[in-house]
C-alpha cells in the first residue's frame, strides 16, 4: 500500500542529537490510485482523434485535448482560459456557435453537423455534440464539446447523391426516347394502314398500332413520375381506355365507367394489365356493340383481400356465345390476353348476365 509519513524531532540529548521522533502515517493508496486513473484518462482523451473541450459558463476553455488544439495549430495550454469567440471569430460564433450555447446553457444536449474552416487542418465537415454539466442545485456550470471529423462520409454522401441524380436523369431520358420511338412506330403504322386496300391488313395494322400505344402510354407515365419502379395504375388505365375507344372512332357511341383503386404496380404488371384491358375493350367494341348505336362498359380494379387484386370488365352487349371457351379461343387478341393472365399468375372467369363480364383475379400491387 502507499503510505505518507510525516515526522519531527520531539526530544534531543545534551549533544543535540535526536533521541525521539513524533509523527504520523496516512494510507494514501486510494488517492494514488485515483491520481493514476486521472492520468490514464487524460492520456486516453489526448490520444483520441475526436476533438474534445471543456468550456465554462462564461464561454472560456477550461481544458482541451491534443486533437482540438492541433486543429487550430496551438498547444493545449494556449487555449486554456481563452474565450471560444476569440478562437472562431465573432461572425461564425454569432451565427453558428452562440445559438447552440444558448440551448445547452438551458440544460439541453445538442447535436448538429456543419462545415468548419480550421487554421491548421483546413475545411472539415464535423459531427458536433454539446453535453451540459449541471451543479447539484441544477445550475448550469459548463459543457463538454465533442467533435468528430466525418468529411469522408460527407464526400461519399455527396457523390452518391450526384450519381443518383445522374441515374434519374438517364432513366428519364431513356423513357422519353423509348416513348418517342414508339410514337414514331405508331405513326408509320398509321401511314401504312391508310395506304392498304385490304380490310384485314388494315385491321391488323390498327391492332398493332393500338398495342404499341399501350407501351408508349406506360413510358409516358414513367417519364412524368418521380417513381421509376412502379406505376399508379389509375391514371395509366384511364389513358388506355380513352386511346382504345378513340382508335375505333367510337368516342360518342361508347361510355365507359372506371372504378379503379389507386394501387401501385410494378412495370411488368402494369404493362400486362394495360394490354389485357386494351384487348378486352377492343373485343367489346367489335363484338358486343356491333349491332347497337350506343353501348356502356364498366371497368373496376380493386383489392379483395389476401393480397389479391380483381379486374372486372363488363358490357351491356349480347354476351358470349354458349359454346365460347375463353382458354381455347383462336383469336390473336384473346390469345394474348390468356398469355398475359398466365404471366400474372391469375385466374379468369366469364359470366353472361345482361351482357358479358370477365373477371381476372391475381396477386400483385403493393409496390412502393
Amino acid at each position: 500500500r502507499f503510505v505518507r509519513a510525516i515526522a519531527e524531532v520531539s526530544e534531543t540529548n545534551d549533544s543535540g542529537e535526536p533521541v525521539r521522533l513524533t509523527g504520523f502515517a496516512q494510507d494514501i493508496t486510494e488517492q494514488v490510485a485515483a491520481k493514476e486513473e486521472l492520468k490514464i484518462s487524460d492520456e486516453i482523451v489526448s490520444a483520441t482523434s475526436d476533438m474534445l473541450a471543456e468550456i465554462d459558463s462564461d464561454g472560456k476553455y477550461k481544458a482541451v485535448n491534443e486533437a482540438y488544439a492541433a486543429a487550430f495549430g496551438l498547444k493545449r495550454s494556449d487555449l486554456h482560459g481563452m474565450k471560444v469567440v476569440e478562437v472562431f471569430g465573432q461572425d461564425f460564433f454569432d451565427s453558428v456557435i452562440q445559438p447552440n450555447i444558448d440551448k445547452v446553457s438551458g440544460g439541453e444536449a445538442i447535436r448538429y453537423q456543419d462545415w468548419f474552416d480550421f487554421p491548421a487542418t483546413g475545411r472539415k465537415y464535423m459531427d458536433i455534440s454539446y453535453t451540459p454539466l449541471m451543479s447539484v442545485s441544477g445550475k448550469f456550470e459548463k459543457f463538454i464539446v465533442s467533435a468528430r471529423d466525418i468529411s469522408k462520409l460527407k464526400e461519399i454522401e455527396l457523390k452518391l447523391e450526384s450519381l443518383l441524380s445522374e441515374k434519374d436523369i438517364l432513366i428519364e431520358e431513356i423513357d422519353h426516347r423509348v416513348k418517342n420511338n414508339l410514337q414514331i412506330i405508331v405513326s408509320l403504322l398509321s401511314i401504312q394502314a391508310r395506304s392498304e386496300k385490304d380490310a384485314h391488313s388494315v385491321e391488323a395494322l390498327e391492332a398493332s398500332k393500338r398495342r404499341i400505344q399501350v407501351m408508349a402510354n406506360l413510358h409516358e407515365k414513367l417519364h412524368q413520375s418521380k417513381n421509376k419502379r412502379s406505376v399508379n395504375i389509375r391514371d395509366y388505365l384511364e389513358a388506355i381506355v380513352q386511346d382504345t375507344i378513340s382508335s375505333y372512332g367510337h368516342q360518342e357511341k361508347l361510355s365507359c365507367k372506371l372504378d379503379v383503386e389507386a394501387i401501385n404496380f410494378s412495370i411488368s404488371q402494369s404493362m400486362a394489365l394495360g394490354q389485357i384491358i386494351s384487348e378486352l375493350i377492343s373485343n367489346c367494341i367489335k363484338h358486343a356493340f356491333a349491332e347497337t348505336e350506343f353501348g356502356h362498359i364498366s371497368l373496376s380494379l380493386c383489392r379483395i383481400g389476401d393480397g389479391k387484386i380483381r379486374l372486372s370488365i363488363s358490357d351491356e352487349g349480347k354476351g358470349f356465345p354458349e359454346e365460347f371457351n375463353f382458354q381455347t379461343t383462336h383469336t390473336l387478341g384473346l390469345k394474348l390476353v390468356n398469355s398475359l393472365i398466365q404471366q400474372l399468375h391469375g385466374e379468369v372467369s366469364i359470366e353472361n348476365n345482361g351482357g358479358a363480364t370477365i373477371k381476372i383475379v391475381f396477386k400483385g400491387g403493393a409496390i412502393p
